[in-house]
C-alpha cells in the first residue's frame, strides 16, 4: 500500500525554485549583463499578484487517422507553428502612460489625455520584461523584445475597492531578426550586495 505521506516531499531545489506573489514589467531590459535591480525609470509596473504565461507551439500527429497506427507516437509528432506568447497581468496604476500602454496603439496629448489609434508604429512595440521574485533568492524572467499590449484596456473598480487595471502582453518577432524568439526565460541567482563584500 502507498504511503501517501511519502509524497508530500519537497526538496531544497524545488523550494529555490518556487516563486512567490507579484512582480514587475520593466522596459529595457539586457539580459545579457549581470542582472541589477531594474532603474526607476524603466519600472512601468507592479503587478497584483494575478500573472499568467502563455507560451505554446501547435503540433500535429501524422499518424493520425492512418490505418493500422493506434496510439501516438512521439516519432510521428512535428510543429507546425508558434502561438504567440502572452503576459496577463493586473496592476493599480491608471496614469496616462498605463492608459496608452495598455490601448496598444494609442498617443498622449498635451499630457491630459490619450487618443487610440487605427494603425500601429514601431513604436508601439516595447522591449518588456516580467521580473519576479524565487523564494529561495534570485529573479525569474521572462524577456519580450518585441511586446505589445493586445488586450486592450480593461478597467475594473469596485466600491469600497481598489481599482485594478488588467493588461495581456503578446510578444511579436521581427522580420528584420527573424531567429530573435518573441519570449526567453531567464533564471538569474540574487544579486550580491557590495555590503557583503565588505564584511568579507
Amino acid at each position: 500500500m502507498i504511503n501517501l505521506q511519502d509524497l508530500e516531499i519537497i526538496t531544497k531545489e524545488d523550494f529555490d525554485d518556487m516563486t512567490f506573489d507579484s512582480g514587475v514589467i520593466v522596459k529595457n531590459f539586457d539580459p545579457t549583463k549581470t542582472f541589477t535591480p531594474p532603474a526607476e525609470g524603466d519600472l512601468l509596473l507592479v503587478t497584483t499578484g494575478d500573472i499568467t504565461i502563455t507560451d505554446n507551439v501547435t503540433r500535429a500527429d501524422l499518424g493520425e487517422d492512418v490505418n493500422g497506427i493506434h496510439f501516438a507516437y512521439a516519432e510521428l509528432q512535428v510543429v507546425t507553428g508558434k502561438e504567440a506568447a502572452t503576459i496577463a497581468v493586473t496592476s493599480l496604476k491608471f496614469g496616462l502612460e498605463d492608459i496608452k500602454r495598455a490601448l496598444g496603439a494609442a498617443d498622449v496629448e498635451s499630457n491630459t489625455k490619450v487618443v487610440s489609434r487605427l494603425e500601429y508604429k514601431t513604436t508601439d512595440f516595447e522591449n518588456l520584461a516580467f521580473i519576479q521574485h524565487k523564494v529561495g533568492g534570485g529573479y525569474v524572467v521572462a524577456v519580450m523584445p518585441k511586446a505589445l499590449s493586445t488586450g486592450g484596456l480593461s478597467f475594473t473598480s469596485t466600491k469600497g475597492g481598489k481599482g485594478r487595471n488588467a493588461m495581456t502582453i503578446t510578444g511579436f518577432r521581427s522580420i528584420e531578426s527573424k531567429e530573435t524568439p518573441e519570449i526567453t526565460y531567464y533564471a538569474y541567482a540574487a544579486p550580491t550586495s557590495s555590503n557583503d563584500d565588505d564584511n568579507a
